[in-house]
């Protein structure tokens, strides 16, 4: 009687903690972000990357409301987080101004 509980107890030990490795889940992924409309930018444009990793890679357009001047955000989780934001420029080196409509 003892030994199957015993079993019984193991077995469903593996039970969860198998179910509890699933590494592909993100609750990071920018696409479940909820963004005010008060907020100072908008998403243009988002594209999920394939790197390899476990999670990939996000990168997104973002424009400024109020100035128009668009950025490039990119996004990595694995083994940790990583964020950068950069202005995108045009071949002189002016900031790249959004000409299409924000709403």
């Amino acid at each position: 009687m003892n030994k199957k509980i015993i079993d019984v107890i193991l077995m469903c030990l593996v039970i969860v903690m198998l179910a509890g490795c699933d590494s592909s889940t993100n609750q990071y992924k920018p696409s479940t972000y909820k963004y005010d409309s008060n907020s100072k930018f908008k998403i243009v444009s988002v594209e999920e990357i394939n790197d390899g990793s476990i999670n990939g890679m996000t990168i997104s357009t973002l424009v400024d409301k109020s100035t128009r001047v668009m950025y490039l955000q990119t996004e990595k989780y694995s083994d940790g987080y990583a964020i950068g934001l950069q202005v995108l420029v045009d071949k002189d080196g002016k900031p790249l101004i959004y000409d299409d409509n924000l709403k």
